[in-house]
């Protein structure tokens, strides 16, 4: 295997802006927050950036990734609309690599996966809420073939599945004198969401109107691209049974997303095109946006850029 840090790869920071719109931090509901601070804070290595009433701030030194918000009542329940996972694309290969090897070292096994178009790990806080770890390989990635039994194709003509067991040695020993004690890194952030909804076809749309792209479907999901080189920023299933309600507003889970427009004008045309379609709008406090559900009632925010 090539040397991981030496292939010609287009790094996450590079994919990020040539998209429409970027990720800010994902807010979730939990029950324990000393609990959920274990597993964020002390096992997955992000920092506290701040704390507010019943807000807990997680991420890395130039960005929040994860906002805690205590006071939920059960666990994420089964058979709801909500959050799959939340992924956090990580800088470098080392930087996977030391994730990885922090995880195994303290007792856990994030099930190490290669998607081709990223390398991938996954694993649950207490409450059920999903996290994945990815490292972007996109130059690796060159089209699907779509059907039953779909196949992702490399860019040196070579096929496998969406899912593969990622081979780990080699990228371990890669980076010999890896640190199983460091935070994450700055550069990490949201790379993307994937969401349980209770019927794709209506839930693609809403997200087409956003301004994302679908990709072939696969899996039984529908997969989108932020207009930008990274091809999968968005995923939606129907996993959780089609017409699945949205989970119990005391339970563990999504609160909400955060979706940053780069141009402000593009926000206000997104905006005014889901008022004409009589979506439900919520003006933001404090910055430009606004707050809307999608047709599962999974709640994001739209806002635009930095002033």
């Amino acid at each position: 295997m090539s040397d991981p840090v030496l292939l010609d790869r287009p790094r996450p920071a590079e994919t990020r802006g040539t998209d429409f719109a970027t990720w800010e931090a994902t807010h979730l509901r939990v029950r324990d927050a000393d609990r959920a601070l274990r597993f964020w804070h002390e096992l997955l290595g992000l920092r506290v950036a701040r704390t507010s009433g019943d807000e807990i701030a997680l991420g890395v030194d130039d960005a929040e990734l994860v906002v805690l918000h205590a006071g939920a009542q059960r666990p994420t329940p089964r058979g709801h609309s909500g959050l799959y996972h939340v992924a956090l694309h990580l800088p470098t290969a080392r930087e996977f690599a030391e994730t990885l090897a922090r995880l195994v070292s303290r007792g856990v096994d994030p099930r190490p996966t290669d998607h081709l178009l990223h390398w991938a790990m996954y694993l649950s806080d207490g409450d059920g809420i999903g996290v994945e770890l990815a490292f972007e390989t996109a130059d690796r990635f060159d089209h699907v073939i779509v059907g039953p039994s779909p196949k992702f194709v490399g860019t040196d003509g070579s096929e496998q599945g969406p899912v593969e067991p990622l081979e780990v040695l080699p990228i371990l020993e890669a980076f010999p004198d890896l640190a199983t004690d460091r935070p994450i890194s700055p550069g990490t952030r949201v790379g993307h969401n994937h969401l349980h909804v209770g019927d794709l076809a209506s839930s693609a749309r809403f997200y087409e109107r956003l301004g994302f792209r679908s990709n072939p479907p696969i899996m039984g999901m529908r997969d989108f691209n932020a207009q930008g080189s990274f091809l999968h920023r968005l995923a939606i299933n129907e996993w959780q049974g089609r017409g699945a309600p949205p989970a119990p507003d005391d339970a563990a889970g999504l609160h909400h997303l955060r979706l940053r427009y780069v141009n402000a004008g593009a926000l206000q045309d997104v905006i005014t095109d889901l008022d004409r379609s009589g979506a439900v709008l919520h003006p933001l406090q404090h910055r430009p946006g606004a707050r809307v559900a999608d047709p599962s009632g999974n709640v994001i925010e739209l806002t635009g850029p930095a002033t």
